[in-house]
């Protein structure tokens, strides 16, 4: 029969560990093989981090982190000899802290990098460590949640009532009581005991760390080493929403892809946004460019149903989308990119400027920017604003929150589930964070001489970016000579989204051009 020990602190879910001496009892307690243990204890502590008593700190971080690692340290000769493995419930909040929980949030960071050693630690043993990010869950611990941060509040003093005043109005009662549904779990990700994260409205918890990948050879691939799986004979197809998902591989990674539109003349690869997949373009723009030209969409090595590791820079990104486009047989394209995507069609244009025809670049800036390094902090702000409304992130990060941006907002989410058939897999967090690392790194890089463009390029945004400021866009436009740009008013990081009715004729002329 399974045995696995499910440990807890006193109220909800599983074995209360906060009794140290119990703890050390229980290598004598439990079977002599143990096929499992479950971390599952959780306490937490409230208040800003200036008024919370260290006691207080000092419990947290003894329920939420030390316990655990006593009670794996107790077990682990009965988890050696049967092989089990371990697991560490975490929480969103390992991801992103939040005003007046910095003391759980800080608890979390320390579960997730300890479980992170244990994981390499006790390899050689081939004992897995997983690691679950649920968003709230039911249980007792989140029933007395509200009457905790009541208790919190009353002890500060009234000064620092007054001083932490504006994030208590930040932080509604509510938004303390667990109403998202309970996590369940994907189907995807029970190979490696995840369940559903309600960060970035993702469905499939962080893949399993592999050996970084050998950098690509830049020179176009043997046929021999590439295989590409195509049906040639097909009715011209000009809806996204329809657009079959192919794959090619190249020497042992598989990109996959979607085209549409007829074939013949040079082709539209698009380069997508940060944590996107194929099923994150708008069919409001791709649908009428494919009218009258071959568009490919891709997944980048590691996003969706590409295989391979993340890059870690967007320069080796725009390696790996050359290798694609190589392994398709394109010797020359028009590029269309959005965001973290026309950061890696620049640096694909500078280092294969005959490979590119016309450059689209939207929503996106130049390497070494003025603050593009920021977007990881707007980021994770919005990815945390949208978790606890349950919302969509792209509803705070690609438009502005007044009225019209709102309805544009809804309109675009609503639009990129007109697709579903064959959608994509969501991207991981580990993924979402090395391309954040690596657009921070690319937005603290030396600038690239861009005045050695010589594509047509059309440039757009909208005048109130927070993601990619505004500004970077007008910095792009001086840069590349004989540039145009448009800017679309009343308008934020999306702004080509809300204007599509606008924004999707000027794209259609300018790539139909036969210069």
């Amino acid at each position: 029969m399974t045995s696995v020990l499910v440990t807890g602190a006193g109220r909800g879910i599983g074995l209360a560990i906060t009794d140290r001496a119990a703890v050390v009892r229980l290598h004598g307690q439990l079977p002599s093989q143990l096929d499992g243990v479950v971390n599952n204890a959780g306490i937490i502590v409230q208040g800003p981090v200036e008024t919370v008593p260290l006691d207080d700190l000092s419990r947290q971080l003894e329920v939420n982190v030390t316990a655990q690692i006593a009670v794996v340290r107790a077990v682990l000769p009965q988890l050696r000899e049967a092989r089990g493995r371990v697991i560490f419930m975490s929480s969103v909040s390992g991801l992103i802290t939040l005003p007046g929980t910095g003391a759980y949030s800080a608890s979390k960071y320390a579960l997730e990098s300890l479980a992170d050693a244990l994981r390499m630690e006790l390899r050689p043993w081939r004992i897995p460590v997983s690691l679950i990010e649920p968003g709230p869950t039911r249980t007792d611990m989140w029933g007395g949640a509200i009457d905790d941060y009541d208790r919190m509040t009353s002890q500060l003093s009234p000064a620092h009532r007054e001083l932490y005043a504006s994030h208590s109005r930040a932080i509604p009662r509510r938004s303390l009581r667990p109403s998202i549904a309970l996590s369940r779990p994907d189907t995807r990700s029970v190979a490696t005991g995840a369940t559903t994260s309600a960060a970035l409205s993702l469905h499939s918890c962080r893949r399993p760390r592999q050996p970084s990948p050998t950098r690509c050879s830049l020179a176009p691939p043997n046929p021999e080493e590439f295989s590409v799986n195509d049906n040639s004979n097909e009715t011209v197809i000009t809806s996204y929403a329809q657009a079959p998902t192919r794959t090619v591989t190249v020497g042992g990674t598989t990109y996959a892809y979607r085209e549409l539109g007829p074939k013949g003349g040079i082709p539209v690869v698009f380069f997508v946004h940060l944590a996107a997949t194929l099923d994150n373009w708008d069919p409001r723009i791709v649908d009428p460019i494919a009218q009258n030209q071959h568009v490919v969409a891709f997944d980048q090595r590691g996003v969706g149903a590409s295989t391979g590791q993340v890059p870690n820079t967007l320069e080796e990104a725009a390696d790996h989308a050359y290798e694609f486009i190589a392994a398709l047989g394109f010797g020359r394209i028009d590029v269309f990119s959005f965001s973290m995507g026309g950061m890696i069609a620049q640096d694909l244009t500078v280092k294969h400027p005959d490979l590119v025809r016309r450059l689209v670049l939207t929503g996106t800036g130049p390497r070494g920017g003025k603050d593009m390094d920021k977007v990881v902090g707007v980021t994770y702000w919005d990815i945390l604003r949208a978790t606890l409304t349950r919302s969509d992130p792209k509803e705070f990060l690609f438009f502005s929150r007044d009225a019209t941006g709102k309805s544009a907002a809804k309109a675009f989410v609503k639009r990129l589930q007109e697709r579903t058939l064959d959608r994509d897999q969501d991207i991981s967090i580990k993924a979402l964070r090395t391309q954040l690392k690596a657009i921070q790194k690319f937005g603290r890089s030396a600038p690239s001489d861009l005045s050695t463009f010589t594509q047509p390029t059309l440039i757009a945004n909208g005048d109130h970016d927070r993601m990619v400021p505004t500004v970077l866009s007008e910095d792009l436009h001086r840069r590349i000579k004989g540039s145009e740009l448009i800017i679309y008013p009343n308008s934020g990081h999306g702004g080509i989204f809300q204007f599509h009715d606008r924004f999707a004729p000027v794209a259609v002329d300018f790539l139909g051009a036969s210069a």
